[in-house]
């Protein structure tokens, strides 16, 4: 493949990353590190999340959609089938949805260990408490928008770095570790905020996503499960 072709097929995740993910997560980030981690728990807004989620997460995801299913169409891959599994007929086959919802039981334990595997060799080797995510009132509204909140990141993430990024990737030749690499790397520097301990949950959560997202060819099922394990962390916040 000529340069001029590798160029173009990579230049969109590259850009897509630039702009969406990489400012996005570490500016955001800062501030509530600086702002709010120092002085009190962060209190989750119902109104902030809503902005959040109709500004950014929304937007960025239809324009992931739109590049990721073009370049399947150019690549005679069944975009659809990345998310829900359809029969000779056509139709959803509700019994694979039910197996990826159980497979995505199994992702938010997978990521439950790497998670909290770091967080106590953050506490035995530096002596310090991992970054908080926050703390919510736990009233039904909510829990509700925290649900839609944790679906959006769990959808996006997912849908860029195991599913576009590395499939781009694949396109220009890239072998299956590099692949892995690139997408837990960059997904890690999404997380710098947190300091390096952050950086490494986040590395070595996005390799074990990409790994089941190879075995199981499904989006909803890693999209399912990091939407749980944030969901929880939340919850888990709330009942500090």
């Amino acid at each position: 493949m000529k340069k001029t072709e590798i160029l173009k097929i990579l230049i969109v995740p590259f850009a897509i990353y630039i702009l969406l993910f990489f400012p996005t997560s570490t500016v955001i980030g800062a501030v509530i590190k600086n702002i709010h981690y120092k002085t009190s728990i962060l209190e989750f807004s119902i109104k902030n999340e809503l902005f959040r989620l109709s500004i950014y997460t929304i937007p960025s995801f239809l324009i992931i959609v739109f590049f990721y299913y073009r370049l399947c169409i150019f690549n005679n891959t069944d975009f659809g089938s990345l998310f829900l599994k359809r029969g000779k007929n056509g139709k959803i086959l509700l019994s694979a949805f039910l197996k990826d919802c159980g497979f995505a039981a199994a992702v938010f334990s997978g990521l439950f260990v790497v998670c909290f595997s770091v967080n106590m060799a953050q506490e035995f080797f530096s002596g310090a408490a991992p970054v908080q995510i926050g703390y919510f009132g736990a009233r039904p509204l909510s829990i509700f928008m925290l649900s839609l909140s944790c679906l959006g990141t769990g959808f996006l993430e997912e849908i860029f770095f195991r599913g576009f990024l590395p499939f781009s990737l694949k396109r220009v030749g890239a072998p299956l570790v590099l692949q892995f690499f690139l997408s837990g790397a960059l997904f890690g520097l999404c997380h710098i905020w947190e300091g390096y301990y952050g950086v490494l949950s986040a590395f070595l959560s996005g390799i074990f996503l990409s790994f089941v997202f190879y075995k199981q060819k499904s989006l909803t099922t890693i999209s399912l499960g990091h939407a749980a394990y944030n969901f929880v962390i939340w919850i888990a916040a709330a009942l500090k």
